[in-house]
């Protein structure tokens, strides 16, 4: 019981507590921005000699230096205008800096354990970068609070924030691709990553009608069996128009695919925060974007951006009883086929085999087709749908639930 709650080291056997405390003492040093290598420098971060570009995060970090100056100045008036601009690039080298370091989470512990200064290495990055998304997070509220009283001991304490992040981080892709190399025999777990993400607006279904678009990758060193997403909104005045919740084909590493979610934005919203939860065999990665959205084009009938390869999208809705619809989009006209099987793999419903889709129309649906299934003749049970083109087969489940 003293080995596992004791503060003080217990003769001959420590104790838990005591052990921690030494274990922070080492490590930490605020003059180094919180922790600190050990004295046998880790290889890691010695490999290259250059530094990787990377523009999200340069650009956050020339935005801060900018910031400092004005704080220096006490210029509350450029924060005050900027603010929401420096809370969104913060943000978005959040994201950045999660998108760089997932790959990471594909290394498999049990054979890192074996290699101790590798080991070292990639804990010591890990930690650096969840400080390094603190610190930026923390940034916007001591903004607010500097705007709102900026006091002279304030304005001292912001540039040591901003310090605190300009100074040890500065190298921060550099040393994520190098330990992404070093760890790379190691990767022999899945890990999904959203890789990309946008809002066009659809107008040919309402002013406010627009869609999510998505690319989910698997950043991992192994395939990722059945991969699920859900959407979330971080934003109010978003509605959902379709089913947020998503499954996937198994994706091999480095395999991305990509869907859309069709929403309403409320007028006057330029930024919508999203939220994803990416679910592949037990492991739930999270993954946020502050995305833009486009301006308004009611004086001019818009038409809606055509894909660049084809997406088969969740029914909707799901599960559903006892009719549903399928949507798929095309990036031009092609011959396609679309089928329903049971989990058995037995063909239960076709549309109506290989067709040629209408291209010479003006594209207001930007490619987008739908086509409606009615399983009344079928039990309940889980289905797949198969889109067939030239160029992709594209399969989705969807459950019959009466």
């Amino acid at each position: 019981f003293l080995y596992m709650t004791s503060t003080e080291t217990i003769p001959e056997l420590g104790s838990v507590p005591s052990a921690l405390r030494e274990a922070g003492e080492a490590i930490f040093d605020p003059t180094q921005g919180g922790i600190v290598q050990q004295e046998n420098s880790l290889s890691v971060f010695r490999k290259s000699a250059t530094t990787i570009v990377n523009p999200i995060i340069d650009a956050d970090f020339a935005l801060l230096q900018e910031l400092r100056s004005k704080v220096e100045a006490g210029d509350t008036q450029y924060i005050e205008a900027e603010f929401d601009a420096l809370r969104r690039s913060g943000k978005d080298l959040v994201a950045e800096v999660d998108r760089l370091q997932r790959p990471l989470l594909g290394v498999d512990r049990a054979q890192l354990y074996q290699d101790e200064t590798l080991r070292g290495d990639y804990y010591y990055t890990l930690a650096r970068m969840q400080l390094l998304n603190t610190r930026r997070n923390v940034l916007s509220v001591a903004l607010a609070e500097y705007v709102a009283n900026p006091a002279a001991s304030k304005q001292t304490d912001l540039v040591a924030e901003i310090d605190s992040i300009i100074g040890p981080f500065g190298n921060v892709q550099t040393r994520l691709t190098n330990l992404a190399t070093m760890t790379g025999s190691m990767m022999l777990l899945p890990a999904l990553s959203l890789w990309d993400a946008d809002i066009v607006r659809d107008e040919a279904s309402g002013p406010t009608r627009c869609r999510i678009r998505f690319e989910v990758k698997n950043v991992g060193g192994a395939d990722a069996g059945a991969p699920e997403a859900k959407m979330s909104f971080l934003s109010s005045g978003v509605s959902e128009v379709g089913d947020p919740n998503y499954s996937f084909t198994t994706l091999q590493p480095e395999a991305t695919v990509r869907d859309s979610l069709d929403v309403t934005i409320d007028a006057g919203i330029t930024h919508v925060t999203i939220s994803m939860s990416l679910e592949t065999g037990g492991r739930v990665f999270t993954d946020r974007r502050t995305l833009s959205v486009p301006e308004s084009t009611t004086a001019v009938e818009q038409d809606r951006p055509l894909p660049a390869s084809c997406i088969l999208h969740q029914n909707y809705p799901n599960p559903f009883n006892p009719s549903t619809t399928i949507s798929f989009e095309l990036p031009r006209p092609m011959a396609v086929r679309l089928i329903v099987t049971d989990a058995l793999g037995r063909e239960v419903w076709s549309a109506g085999g290989s067709r040629r889709l209408a291209g010479a129309r003006k594209q207001e649906a930007g490619g987008q087709h739908s086509v409606s299934f009615d399983a009344s003749g079928l039990p309940s049970g889980i289905y797949f749908y198969r889109l067939e083109t030239a160029e992709a087969v594209l399969v989705k489940q969807m459950v019959l639930m009466k």
